[in-house]
């Protein structure tokens, strides 16, 4: 957590579902923040629609390769751009 930023890193085999990116909006909305969230897995459908609706960046690492790759616009946005710029602020 920073100023200005609320980001959540899973380590997933699987897919990171609906109800945590929920949990992480509503985390990052209860305190005024913006939501990054960081994964080595992958996002659900409904995870994915619900980060886009809202404005939850998602990206998927990989720590052995040392690579990093959007998920959805925003999270490519953070992954090309930096967090401030793509959060425009």
């Amino acid at each position: 957590m920073s100023d200005a930023y609320v980001a959540q890193v899973k380590n997933y085999a699987g897919s990171v579902s609906v109800t945590d990116v929920r949990a992480l909006f509503g985390v990052a909305t209860a305190d005024s923040k913006k939501p990054l969230l960081f994964t080595s897995g992958a996002v659900t459908a409904d995870g994915l629609t619900f980060a886009d609706r809202v404005g939850v960046a998602l990206v998927r690492y990989d720590a052995e390769k040392g690579t990093i790759q959007g998920l959805n616009a925003l999270g490519g946005m953070v992954v090309d751009v930096g967090i401030a710029e793509a959060f425009g602020d």
